[in-house]
Formats: C-alpha cells, sequence, structure tokens
C-alpha cells in the first residue's frame, strides 16, 4: 500500500518529535503493509510551517537511518499546504512541495497503455498538491482557487474534508469539488472510527456514494495516530470490495504520484 499522507519527518511539525519515532513509525507501517510513505510535514499553517529546503534536509536524514535499522519503506516527499492563496509563487520558489518527489526505485513507473505512451507523451501530466483547509469552514474563494490552480496544471488532492464542518454534512459540496476535478482523501482512523461516531459516518456515507478517491493514515506518531492503512483496508474491503480497496490504497496513490489523471 502506498500512504499518501504522513507526518514522518522528525522534529518539525506535530508528527515525529525523533528520528529514533521517524524509524518507528516507518517500521510500524510496514508491518501493516505499506511499501511507500508521502512525508508531508505542514507548510503554511497556523502553527507550524516546514519550508522545502528544510523538509528535503530531514527526508535525507530519515532515509539513511532507515538503511540503517534495515526498513525496507520508502520515503517520498510532498508538504500538506494549508489553505493559501499564493500556491503558485511557493511552488515556484521552492517553499512548498507537490506530490511529485521522485521514487528512487521505480514503482509508481507508468503502466503498460495499449494507446502508446504514458501520460507525459500524451500532455497529460499534472502537478498535484496536498491541500488542507481549514476545520470550521470553506473559504469563500477556495473553488475558484482550484480553477486556477488547474488551468495553471497544479491539481489540488483536499486532505480529510471528513474532519471540516463546512463539508461534512454537505455532500452536494463535496460532489461539485470533485466534480471540479479535485481527488478527496480521508484518513484511515476516520474510517475505522478511531476518531470517533461523526467522522466514521461521514466517511462511510462518502465512501459508500463514490466520493472517496484515497485513504492514508495521517499518521504522526506509533501511539496516538499510528501510520497504519491495514485496518482501513478490511474495513473498504468489507464495504466496498477488493477493487476499491486497491483503487483507494495502491492505485490512486501511484497515478498522483506519478501526475496521472484520476477524475478525468
Amino acid at each position: 500500500m502506498i500512504d499518501l499522507h504522513c507526518h514522518i519527518l522528525p522534529g518539525v511539525d506535530d508528527g515525529a518529535r525523533t528520528i529514533e519515532d521517524s524509524v518507528a513509525m516507518a517500521r510500524m507501517a510496514e508491518a501493516a503493509g505499506t511499501k511507500t510513505i508521502v512525508a508531508t510535514p505542514h507548510m503554511v499553517h497556523p502553527q507550524f510551517h516546514v519550508p522545502g529546503p528544510l523538509a528535503r534536509t530531514k527526508l535525507a536524514e530519515v532515509r539513511a537511518a532507515l538503511a540503517a535499522a534495515g526498513v525496507a519503506v520508502e520515503v517520498v516527499l510532498a508538504g500538506e499546504i494549508h489553505w493559501f492563496e499564493d500556491v503558485e509563487g511557493g511552488l515556484a520558489s521552492g517553499e512548498l512541495l507537490p506530490l511529485s518527489e521522485p521514487p528512487r526505485r521505480g514503482i509508481f513507473a507508468t503502466r503498460e497503455d495499449p494507446l502508446g505512451g504514458g501520460p507525459e507523451a500524451r500532455g497529460e501530466t499534472r502537478k498535484y498538491i496536498l491541500f488542507e483547509l481549514p476545520s470550521t469552514h470553506v473559504p469563500g474563494p477556495f473553488r475558484d482557487l482550484c480553477w486556477k490552480l488547474q488551468l495553471a496544471g497544479i491539481f489540488p488532492v483536499l486532505a480529510h474534508p471528513e474532519r471540516n464542518a463546512g463539508l461534512a454534512e454537505d455532500d452536494d459540496a463535496l460532489r461539485a469539488l470533485r466534480d471540479a476535478g479535485v481527488p478527496v482523501q480521508i484518513t484511515a482512523m476516520s474510517l475505522t472510527g478511531a476518531f470517533g461516531r461523526g467522522p466514521r459516518k461521514v466517511s462511510e456515507r462518502w465512501l459508500a456514494a463514490g466520493l472517496v478517491d484515497l485513504v492514508a493514515s495521517d499518521g504522526h506518531s506509533c501511539r496516538t495516530r499510528p501510520p497504519v492503512l491495514d485496518e482501513a483496508a478490511r474495513a473498504i474491503r468489507k464495504m466496498a470490495g477488493p477493487t476499491a480497496e486497491d483503487w483507494l490504497l495502491r492505485e490512486v496513490p501511484r497515478r498522483l504520484l506519478a501526475g496521472e489523471p484520476v477524475l478525468g
């Protein structure tokens, strides 16, 4: 499985505190079936901002520590970008990071295409970003910003909207965002009920309605918010079958990292 959202970089936000924590998180994820983790430190968050150069330095530390510890999980890099209107400028400067860190093992190479060539050859390569909204509401300019970014070839992926008060009870608003080309990521602990009855009901409703595109751990530590997907995988398989499990936990994350279309 591919975990597209995890706070595994040490000492930069509210995720892993030390490099030992990072190694323990990766080891736990590996034991639960995760092969690749996308490190997504908070960026332009009201409490935390991890600039791109610092994130790259921390990524190198984590990779070296995992190699020394014999943990086979691959870690690649992006950012969880909080609501921010100058995303283009932040990406251009390297302050913000998209979901495009090239993996070293080549596991996201484009699969065989009967039309010939991969998405880049057909002019379909996209730059995705993991975008987080405030928990209390959906900012008025958000949809217009999504449209502006898409025109520039930047495609937001909406992080954990089931925990957004403005979307949790408004399926039509979420559907409108997906119709506008915004993939939806829900959190594994929301689906399994670890965040409470409310997020679980919303997640199950959206999954049944086809409004979920991927599930990620949003892991922060081995104790309170573990970086595991196995329990969520079982829940998806029970609700929607093995094809949906593969789509939400493997194929869509692979496509996002490869810059391939997900919603058309």
